[in-house]
């Protein structure tokens, strides 16, 4: 196996564990999270499941943002977006072009002002307000950028993916990304199972 593929395989690791760890964060946290849901976290451990929030939502603002470093940094290479761009063999000038126009939008997802102010406020600086508690840390941010940069980010490493299996590709930019259908399942249904044996705990003390 080359080194581009090695990245390639790596890089897909990252990308596949953004998507799972955010969709399963929506799940037990975000808009989507069921009230029930909600109540059964903060019943059997309300200083875990906001620890757990939190940290999540912090590992997956960063591991956006290291994504968009430069190739090499202090004499050591990076596993970038853009590495994995300039190390993928395109067939045709289409083909690259399509590659190129993902990519830029993936990675003005990462760098445009929204995703930055949300970086910079929760991961880059000990925003004074935040840490002594006259404020909440997210303050009225919305948490929409992840969102979209992590569909953005998925949607290049799959068309790179096709272009290293030889399959078709377009040049939708991912705006319109959702995961398959098997990975969705699973993620969901590893979430309700973990609502559904702490209920089951909680239901048992009580009873007990």
């Amino acid at each position: 196996m080359s080194d581009a593929e090695k990245n390639f395989e790596a890089f897909s690791r990252i990308v596949d564990d953004l998507h799972a760890t955010w969709t399963m964060w929506q799940e037990l946290f975000g808009e989507e999270a069921r009230s029930e849901t909600h109540n059964v976290l903060v019943s059997a451990s309300p200083d875990v499941f906001k620890y757990v929030r939190w940290h999540w939502l912090v590992s997956v603002t960063l591991e956006l943002a290291k994504l968009d470093d430069r190739d090499q940094m202090y004499g050591r290479d990076n596993l970038t977006i853009q590495r994995i761009f300039n190390e993928t063999d395109y067939a045709n000038d289409e083909q690259r072009h399509v590659a190129q126009t993902v990519m830029d939008f993936a990675l003005a997802k990462i760098q445009r002002d929204e995703f930055k102010k949300f970086r910079n406020r929760i991961i880059a600086h000990n925003d004074l307000l935040a840490v002594t508690g006259i404020e909440n840390p997210m303050g009225d941010m919305s948490i929409e950028p992840l969102y979209a940069t992590v569909y953005a980010v998925r949607s290049f490493r799959d068309r790179i993916a096709a272009i290293r299996k030889g399959e078709p590709i377009n040049i939708a930019t991912g705006e319109n990304y959702y995961p398959s259908p098997e990975d969705d399942k699973r993620w969901h249904n590893d979430v309700r199972r973990l609502v559904s044996l702490l209920s089951a705990g909680l239901d048992a003390e009580q009873n007990g």
